[in-house]
C-alpha cells in the first residue's frame, strides 16, 4: 500500500494549513487538476464514459460501462417480496496496475467499498429509480411485469488521488451516454363477459344474467422496435448527481487531493448533489472543447437557487468531525458541486453536438 513517512505527512499538512497554502503542483486549495471526460468509449455497451483527472504521470483514470438486461418483475416479487420498476447494480474493479502495493484482499475490500459508495449515492436519484409505488420509472418496460436491469461496471485504471470524484464523473458520463432500447407492447385481446344483477322483488333471490360481451386488452409481453439500436437517452440527464470530496484539515478543507495529500489529510467528506436542469441551463452554456481545468462558476443568476438536492454524504478516514462544522461544509460542498455539474454538462452537451454533426 502506498505510504509516506510521518515527517512528510506533517510537512504537507503544515503547507496546506498555512496562511498562504502551498501545494506541490501549485494549485489553489479549491482548484481541480485538468479534467478530461468523454462518452461512447465502449461500443458494445448501452452507455459508457471515461474520466481522466490530471495530466502526465499524475493522473486518475476511470472507465465505466453500462449494460441493460430485461428482468421479470413478477419473479423478483416472488423472490424478494418487493416489486420494482427498474434495478441498478454497481461493480467497481480495482486493478493491480492502479494499486501495485495492495494485496488481493485489500483490492477486494477497496472494490467493495467503492461499489457500495457508487450504488448508494446513485440509487437515491428519484428520476432514475423512483419508489416502488410509482410506475413512471425510465427503466420500466411493462409496469409491474418487466423492467430493465442497469448494471454499471467500473474499472480503476490509474489512481493518483481523488478516485471517488473521478469515479462519479465517469459514471455520470456513462449515464449521459446511456440509450434505453425502444420497445412496443404486445397485447392480448380476449372476450370479457359483463354481468348484471336482476332483482325480481321480495321473496326472490337476485340472479345474474349476461348483459353483453366486450373485448378486454392485456399487455402480456413486448418487442424491440425496428430502430431499437438508436435508443432513448435518460430524461433530465443534467440532474444526474455529481460528487465532490472535501479533504478536511483542522482549520480548512481542499479539493482534488493527490495521493500524498490524501495521506496527510486522512479525513474526507464525500457529498453527492443533484440540481434541476433549469438551474444549470437557464443561461447559455459555456463552450468547452478541451480538457476542463478549474470548473467555471455558474452565472450569478443561477448560483444559489433553492433547488439543490443532497443525494447522500459519507465520511471516511480517521478522525472526528465536529457536528457544528457540517452545516458550513454542506453549503460549501453544494457550491463546488454546482460549479462542477455546470462544467460537466457544458462539456457533454458540446460532445453531443459534435457527434450529431458527424453523422
Amino acid at each position: 500500500m502506498f505510504s509516506i513517512s510521518k515527517s512528510e505527512q506533517s510537512y504537507i499538512a503544515t503547507s496546506l494549513s498555512s496562511e498562504k497554502p502551498l501545494r506541490a503542483d501549485g494549485r489553489d486549495l479549491l482548484e481541480y487538476r485538468p479534467i478530461h471526460v468523454e462518452c461512447g468509449v465502449a461500443p458494445l455497451a448501452n452507455g459508457s464514459g471515461r474520466a481522466i483527472v490530471g495530466v502526465g504521470d499524475d493522473t486518475t483514470e476511470v472507465l465505466v460501462a453500462g449494460k441493460l438486461e430485461v428482468e421479470d418483475t413478477e419473479e423478483e416479487l416472488q423472490e424478494s417480496g418487493e416489486a420494482t420498476n427498474g434495478r441498478l447494480t454497481c461493480y467497481v474493479s480495482c486493478t493491480s496496475a492502479a494499486y501495485p502495493y495492495h494485496t488481493n484482499n485489500q483490492l477486494e475490500d477497496l472494490s467493495s467499498d467503492l461499489s457500495s459508495t457508487l450504488f448508494q449515492l446513485l440509487s437515491s436519484s428519484a428520476f432514475l429509480l423512483p419508489d416502488t409505488a410509482s410506475n413512471n420509472s425510465q427503466l420500466s418496460i411493462i409496469p409491474q411485469r418487466k423492467h430493465w436491469h442497469l448494471t454499471l461496471e467500473a474499472v480503476i485504471i490509474c489512481d493518483s488521488g481523488n478516485v471517488v470524484d473521478a469515479l462519479f464523473i465517469a459514471a455520470r458520463a456513462a449515464l449521459w451516454d446511456l440509450r434505453i432500447p425502444k420497445t412496443r407492447s404486445l397485447e392480448y385481446r380476449g372476450p370479457q363477459t359483463q354481468t348484471m344483477d336482476i332483482d325480481q322483488g321480495p321473496g326472490h333471490d337476485a340472479f345474474k344474467t349476461v348483459a353483453d360481451k366486450k373485448e378486454s386488452t392485456h399487455v402480456i409481453d413486448f418487442e424491440l422496435e425496428d430502430n431499437w439500436d438508436d435508443g432513448v437517452p435518460l430524461e433530465d440527464r443534467e440532474a444526474l448527481p455529481v460528487c465532490v470530496t472535501l479533504n478536511l484539515l483542522p482549520s480548512k478543507h481542499f479539493l482534488d487531493a493527490s495521493l500524498q495529500e490524501e495521506r496527510s489529510a486522512p479525513l474526507k467528506l464525500h457529498l453527492a448533489f443533484s440540481f434541476t436542469s433549469s438551474a444549470l441551463s437557464s443561461s447559455k452554456a459555456q463552450e468547452m472543447t478541451g480538457p476542463m481545468t478549474r470548473p467555471p462558476p455558474p452565472p450569478d443568476s443561477i448560483r444559489n437557487p433553492p433547488n439543490a438536492v443532497l443525494q447522500g454524504m459519507r465520511l471516511s478516514g480517521s478522525g472526528d468531525l465536529p457536528i457544528g462544522y457540517i452545516r458550513s461544509l454542506l453549503k460549501d460542498g453544494e457550491s463546488y458541486a454546482r460549479s462542477l455539474a455546470y462544467a460537466l454538462n457544458s462539456k457533454l452537451r458540446e460532445d453531443d453536438r459534435k457527434r450529431a454533426s458527424e453523422l
